[in-house]
Formats: structure tokens, sequence, C-alpha cells
């Protein structure tokens, strides 16, 4: 996934107020171009020139994916097809505002337990260096820094692998508090997507087929392939959408109350409103708890190295 900068969240918000005010994209991300900030100077100026040479703006974009994640990718190609493209580019705008901030709320809340971890171990370790030698310090501290890069970076790699592995995408959903916020952000992207489609008077069975992308999400997607083959055997949206385990009870309350009075898109970007606060939440309590998990190790290994410290040293003192 890349990383939302603000560089991201800016071109697509200006992409947003030219589509909005109905200037052709391709002269205007043309005249754009060199006031953006590199990389997406050059991506203005390529995806002007697809423009002009006749390939749409969805297409144009997912040359270029790795600069996007699946759901922007997706409310681009749902805007363009629905007519509702400014207001969609502006919710993947926001979308990128809210994981920045999120990230940096985590950022914050783990920057002073893991400066005290670091601490823990370089500390103890300036006295091997002055008795024993830098070799000897750097054998000391290797190991307990590699294992805290290797956990970071395992970590990284995991949540990057779970776009692609159902097995483990599910497993993922079963965590506490990660697995909420996995799944409120999937639910939210759905409810935007499907809004959108229905406005646009796209039937439901082919609306689930476009919105699964936009999940973000490989297990979610399978549930939506699922609920689309109840609908053809009849069943109604909220009935089919009940084999849908990333939709908590409450969403589902809402698109049945939506569909039996006539309105479903409005309840839809209700639903995707209340998950985004939910997960604001939810994501304060994740920072605090891995806050204060690692605050945890990092207290018990300082004990650790003072008890062992006092161990050692009473033991000299038995000798004598």
């Amino acid at each position: 996934m890349p990383w939302p900068s603000r560089n991201l969240e800016l071109f697509l918000r200006q992409l947003a107020t030219l589509s909005d005010a109905g200037v052709p994209m391709a002269q205007g991300l043309r005249a754009l171009a060199p006031q953006l900030p590199a990389p997406f100077n050059r991506l203005a100026a390529t995806v002007s020139d697809d423009l002009a040479a006749g390939v749409t703006l969805s297409e144009a974009v997912a040359r270029h994916r790795r600069r996007f994640d699946p759901a922007t990718l997706t409310f681009i190609a749902v805007g363009e097809r629905t007519g509702r493209l400014a207001a969609l580019l502006t919710r993947a705008a926001d979308l990128v505002a809210q994981r920045r901030d999120t990230l940096r709320k985590l950022s914050s809340k783990l920057a002073y337990p893991l400066l005290l971890l670091h601490a823990a171990v370089l500390i103890p370790a300036g006295k091997t260096l002055f008795l024993q030698g830098a070799a000897a310090a750097a054998g000391e501290i290797a190991p307990p820094l590699l294992l805290l890069y290797a956990a970071i970076l395992g970590g990284w790699q995991v949540l990057r692998a779970r776009r692609t592995a159902a097995p483990l995408d599910t497993l993922m959903m079963r965590l506490p508090l990660l697995g909420f916020l996995l799944k409120a952000r999937a639910a939210g992207n759905f409810s935007r997507c499907l809004g959108a489609f229905l406005l646009a008077g796209v039937n439901v069975r082919a609306a689930l087929t476009e919105c699964a992308p936009a999940t973000g999400s490989p297990s979610a997607a399978a549930d939506l392939a699922r609920a689309r083959d109840r609908i053809a055997d009849g069943d109604t949206l909220s009935e089919a959408l009940t084999v849908c385990r990333f939709l908590p009870p409450v969403s589902r309350g809402l698109i049945a109350t939506g569909e039996q009075s006539g309105t479903l898109p409005l309840t839809l970007a209700q639903n995707a409103q209340l998950l985004d606060e939910e997960a604001q939440r939810k994501t304060a309590l994740l920072a605090a708890g891995l806050g204060g998990l690692i605050f945890t190790l990092a207290a018990a290994y300082i004990a650790w190295l003072v008890i062992n410290t006092f161990v050692g040293y009473y033991g000299q003192l038995g000798e004598f």
C-alpha cells in the first residue's frame, strides 16, 4: 500500500476540483503538472498524455497503481462510470488524510516507548564498550535490536501480504481491535462504492462485483461473491449480505432499513460515516495499547538488567 502522503491527498483534491469545474481532464492536468511536487508532476503529465490518446482516467491512473491504494482506484472507476467523479475523488482524498492522521497518532503514541526500549538496550552496553571494546558492545546490542526491527518489518510485511492471501486476511480480521479496523475500512469503502452505483442506477449484482476491489480485502471480496450468488437465487440485498463477515450487525441492520424504506444510498452513506467514527475511536485504543505493551516490555527488560546486575554484584561479594 502506498504511503498516504500529503502530496497524494493534494493530487486527488485537485483532480476533484477539475472534475467539479467541468474542465477537460487532459487539459487541466497538463496545466497543473508544473505546479505539482515530484513525482506527481510527472504522473499528471503522463496521465494527461494518456487521456489525450483516448484512454479513460481510471485506466490511465491504474497504470500507476503503486501510487494508489485499491480503494482509490475503484473510487475513480466508479465515479467515472456513475457521473460522481468529483465527489468520490474528494472522498478518496479524505481517506488518504484519515490514514495519514492514523499513522501520525500511532507514531506519536509509540515514539516514547520505542525510545525507552532503545535506551534500555544501548545504555547498559556503555559499560561493555568501555571495558571490552566496540566489538563486544556491538555483540551485546545487536540481538535485541535486530529482534525489535525484525518484528516491526515482519508486521508491515504481514499487513501487505494480507491483500493477496485470503486465509491470512481472514485471520487478521479476527484479531481484537486490529481486526475491527480492517473490517471497518473494508465495510466503509464498500458502502460508499455501492451507494454511488445505486444512485447511478446500476443493478445490485453488478454493483457488488464492481465494489469488491474497493474493500482491499480478499476475504471480503469472496464474501461479496457469495452474496451476489444469493441475490441471483432470489434473496434481497440485506438477506444476501448476511454472509458478509466483514459487515458488522449494525451495518446489516441499517442496510435492511434503507432497503425497506427506499433510502438505501443515503443509508449506505450514513453507515460509512458511522464506521469511520467508530474506527477513529478504536484507533486511539490500539495506539494506546501498543504504546503500553512496548512500555511494559521496556520496563521488564530494564528490571531484568537491574536484577542481573545486583545478582552478579552480590555473587562477587560472596567470593570475598
